[in-house]
């Protein structure tokens, strides 16, 4: 509950009048009941399939890829009432593991994978402007520090995001962070900084050690319907370490090598291609670039993600 989608998930819960349990790591606990968990678990001390066992969950959302296996499933199946969702954002071992159906003892199992949507973005937004909704911001990285930011990502112990940013320099941040930026100028260079990956790699270490920092990659051109967006901040997910280790190549578009990782972002937009009516340059924008936009060769401006200077995306 403590990393990027599950804080956001809490909260949104909490807003709606769930009962909302989530696990977390000790310094998280205090930090958890504060965003609106009714019930907080130390995973580090206590195993919350046993605690939580015969309790009727409606829904258990998994930011982490905790099951994989039958006997994890059946585990998670007693927590869960009758017809209860598991629900997994993070990994897709839970439908080989029960072949081609996705239902055990009468609780469903699913995997979900984030679609690109702009009425969902323009409603993130209104909630967290009129404070329906914090981001809180573990840390604030320069863009050069790519592979820091991604080990954090995934190392358990964030209260948030960790973000990436056009600056020079690492920042302190507070928990709660609403990130102000100034317009910048129109675009003067055909190319950009951004960090490409090459291959898969199996081991996460190895697959971040292998990303290349080009400085001179050519900047993408927005096509009829498309924005060409000025990164100010990238957000450094776990889902990056699965693009980048290709562990759920079974599922995932064939990338086009070399790519440019990294989903979620805010900007500026700074160009505009034929056709776009709801832009404006000089607009403030929030992106999710979906999988096929970032991954592939058959997107108009693919494959093309938001570890650089500048991205595209759909208006």
């Amino acid at each position: 509950g403590n990393r990027g989608p599950g804080h956001l998930a809490v909260q949104m819960a909490h807003r709606k009048g769930a009962m909302v349990a989530t696990t977390v790591p000790p310094s998280c606990i205090h930090w958890m009941v504060y965003i609106g968990a009714n019930r907080v678990i130390n995973f580090r001390e206590k195993d919350w399939t046993e605690h939580f066992k015969g309790q009727d969950f409606d829904l258990i959302l998994d930011c982490v890829g905790w099951a994989t296996t039958l006997e994890e499933i059946d585990r998670a199946a007693e927590v869960l009432c009758a017809g209860g969702q598991y629900i997994s954002i993070s990994n897709f071992e839970c439908f080989d593991a029960l072949g081609e159906s996705t239902e055990r003892n009468g609780r469903f199992f699913k995997a979900m994978v984030a679609k690109a949507d702009s009425e969902d973005l323009d409603a993130l937004v209104s909630w967290i402007a009129y404070g329906d909704l914090d981001v809180f911001v573990d840390q604030l990285c320069p863009l050069a520090e790519v592979r820091h930011a991604l080990r954090e990502s995934v190392s358990g112990q964030c209260r948030g995001k960790v973000l990436l940013c056009q600056c020079s320099t690492a920042k302190a941040v507070p928990h709660h962070f609403r990130p102000r930026v100034a317009a910048g100028s129109r675009v003067s260079s055909s190319t950009m900084r951004a960090w490409q990956c090459f291959s898969w790699e199996p081991d996460f270490s190895q697959a971040v050690k292998g990303l290349v920092c080009a400085d001179s990659s050519p900047l993408p051109a927005p096509s009829q319907g498309q924005a060409l967006v000025r990164v100010h901040f990238a957000a450094a997910d776990p889902w990056d370490a699965h693009l980048l280790t290709g562990t759920h190549s079974n599922v995932l578009p064939a990338p086009a090598f070399p790519f440019v990782p990294g989903f979620d972002a805010a900007g500026e937009v700074v160009e505009l291609g034929s056709g776009c009516s709801k832009l404006e340059v000089g607009d403030k924008v929030v992106l999710c670039l979906g999988l096929r936009e970032s991954l592939c060769k058959e997107a108009d401006f693919g494959p093309a993600g938001a570890f650089a200077e500048y991205c595209v995306c759909p208006e």
